[in-house]
């Protein structure tokens, strides 16, 4: 039975656990996986990075935009009018039928 070890924590004690439970190998992680998976902004591969993603998200904004005039210009077209309801003053406010 193998087990990690995450670092940070005693290892010694939980080595020792794992002996005395019967496990025969241990593997002791020295640094988290965030850290040497950081990616490096200051660096050239970096920006194009953040460049890309920030164009990418541009283009998806500028898509969902144009939807949304599409839908609301058929919806105007169809009669129905987006926003809050008009305020009415209580005399002149139509009956409810229910």
């Amino acid at each position: 039975m193998c087990l990690g070890i995450h670092p940070g924590s005693d290892t010694a004690l939980q080595l020792g656990a794992l002996k005395a439970a019967g496990c025969d190998r241990a593997l002791v992680e020295k640094a988290p996986g965030a850290q040497r998976d950081r990616q490096h902004v200051g660096r050239g591969g970096g920006r194009l990075g953040l460049r890309l993603f920030g164009a990418m998200a541009q283009f998806e904004r500028s898509i969902i935009r144009g939807r949304t005039k599409a839908g609301l210009d058929a919806a105007r077209a169809a009669g129905l009018v987006a926003g809050p309801l008009p305020f009415w003053p209580r005399a002149s406010r139509p009956q409810r039928r229910c």
